[in-house]
């Protein structure tokens, strides 16, 4: 059944409707005419226009009809009965031939070919059709569409955006466990996953590093026992000197150095301003936090060894320095914690050009710990 449909169809477009239908916007003609015309027009042979037979017909009626009617409004009632009247008949003889001269550059115009039977033979005379410009008919290319200067042009081979991102973040932090705030750096990398609708998503990659120095006092548990080792009573080594020789509560100046590595984001940017060159975005997702602190004593109060180890030099953890071997060898004084931490941020970037953007972000983490490390930053991004 839908075998036997489908060939009543493909019969009736074939056979009937591109062979014999006509198309007023090609010059009445069907498609298979027009089609032939225009191959004969490239390979330079002239052929005009084709109009059926029975069209031209049809105008040569209707011509007829006119000259009829003029003759019957023009001529006198006695040249009807069989009187001659020369010079009205001598007229009337010169606007048909006007008329009909009309009528012949009608049908040239119109590139006719099977209206010169149906012409006057008082009209064949040698009369140079009209030159036609020949307009040939182009089959359809793909071609590239045209995107506007002010959108944002990425994901398009021809000019090699593929929409992956590189950039730098730089600002300040409120950093953990309450200490001060401080700078931030870091760096990341958007690799794109796929559009959705309004925007896309892609996977990002951060690393980054907060720094802050913060000054409170510290207790050193091992200064109350080199106090009591040293032969101070217990009052007194719990106090420090000048009763003690080591300090025991003192200020010092802590140094946090907290380490962020996310290889666990995933961004959802907004696209549907892309007119504006602007692109605010969200990032969610995971990652380790390395937490590396140690503390410096503001000033030597020490009786024994002022200024140096064991108590005045930088401290591990708040109680004792580290040995001179390792200080020398340039090993960074401290302890490294690693934790898993949340993260979630916002922000948005302008594209300044096509390969680069500007923007500013926030960014919270919670860390497993129990701190809460948050930024502040400018971004500056490259697209390729």
């Amino acid at each position: 059944m839908r075998d036997d449909s489908r060939s009543d169809i493909f019969t009736v477009i074939e056979c009937l409707y591109i062979l014999r239908k006509r198309h007023s916007h090609v010059g009445d003609v069907s498609s298979k005419q027009f089609e032939s015309d225009y191959f004969m027009r490239l390979q330079g042979i002239w052929k005009p226009w084709s109009v059926q037979k029975a069209d031209v017909m049809i105008l040569s009626r209707f011509v007829s009809s006119i000259v009829f009617v003029a003759l019957v409004l023009s001529v006198p009632v006695p040249t009807l009965l069989g009187q001659d009247t020369d010079p009205e008949i001598q007229e009337l003889r010169n606007r048909i031939q006007v008329l009909e001269e009309m009528v012949l550059e009608l049908l040239d115009q119109k590139n006719v070919s099977a209206g010169a039977e149906f012409v006057p033979a008082v009209l064949t005379r040698a009369i140079e059709p009209p030159t036609m410009p020949v307009v040939p008919r182009v089959a359809p290319q793909e071609t590239t569409p045209t995107i506007r200067s002010n959108y944002v042009r990425e994901l398009l081979p021809e000019i090699g955006k593929i929409g992956a991102q590189v950039g730098l973040l730089a600002g300040g932090s409120a950093n953990p466990w309450g200490l001060d705030g401080g700078a931030y750096a870091g760096g990341y990398i958007d690799l794109p996953i796929k559009r959705v609708a309004g925007g896309k998503i892609s996977y990002e990659i951060l690393v980054g590093l907060s720094e802050s120095k913060t000054e409170f006092d510290t207790t050193s548990q091992v200064a109350v026992v080199a106090n009591l080792a040293a032969g101070a009573s217990l009052a007194d080594s719990l106090v420090g000197p000048p009763n003690a020789p080591f300090p025991v509560t003192r200020m010092t100046r802590t140094r946090l150095r907290l380490l962020e590595v996310s290889p666990f984001l995933f961004k959802y940017t907004i696209t549907a301003l892309d007119r504006y060159r602007f692109r605010p975005y969200l990032v969610a997702g995971g990652g380790m936090f390395v937490t590396i602190t140690n503390q410096n004593p503001i000033e030597g109060q020490s009786a024994l060894f002022t200024g140096t180890a064991p108590f005045d030099a930088p401290l591990l953890g708040g109680q004792i320095s580290q040995s001179p071997e390792l200080v020398a060898r340039g090993i960074p004084q401290g302890q490294g914690n690693i934790d898993f931490g949340l993260s979630w941020a916002i922000g948005s970037e302008v594209r300044v050009t096509d390969t680069w953007s500007m923007g500013f972000e926030y960014r919270m983490r919670h860390i497993a710990g129990g701190g809460d490390l948050q930024s502040f930053s400018s971004k500056f991004g490259f697209h390729w």
